[in-house]
């Protein structure tokens, strides 16, 4: 299938009645002659499957990466990741009752792009310190985002 949206539709009169069942021996058409992919089917889709998912994936991804590295303070459960995530950069011990999978990521990216858990993360509001690279720390959270 070339990625269409096919239309399961039975073709033929409408409004005909029923024909009664014969013992005649089935013919020569199988069942799915009876549904027909036309290209200027009525109840096709405008785009394929492909274009549909390329176009959702795109702008998931503009919506989630715009504007990525603003407001430059600490927002919402940064404040809690941010401490998970020092405290695997620095080693320091901690009580974590979640799955460590996706703090263990994002502290891989923020290594890689240069964080060294210097920041605290003790509230809302808190600015950055400079030289932070914002858009590394919040990239991955925000291509899994687009991804789903």
């Amino acid at each position: 299938d070339s990625g269409r949206v096919v239309c399961m539709r039975a073709r033929g009169k409408q409004g005909a009645a029923s024909e009664p069942e014969t013992d005649s021996p089935p013919s020569d058409t199988s069942d799915t002659d009876k549904y027909a992919k036309r290209s200027d089917d009525s109840c096709s889709a405008g785009l394929s499957d492909g274009r549909a998912l390329r176009w959702l994936l795109g702008a998931g991804v503009l919506t989630r990466f715009y504007g990525l590295a603003w407001p430059d303070e600490v927002v919402f459960d940064e404040v809690h990741f941010g401490k998970f995530i020092t405290g695997y950069l620095t080693g320091q011990y901690f009580f974590d009752i979640h799955p460590p999978t996706g703090k263990l990521l994002i502290a891989a990216v923020a290594w890689a792009s240069g964080f060294r858990g210097t920041q605290p993360f003790q509230k809302i509001g808190e600015a950055y310190r400079v030289g932070t690279n914002l858009f590394a720390l919040r990239a991955l959270p925000a291509a899994f985002g687009a991804a789903l």
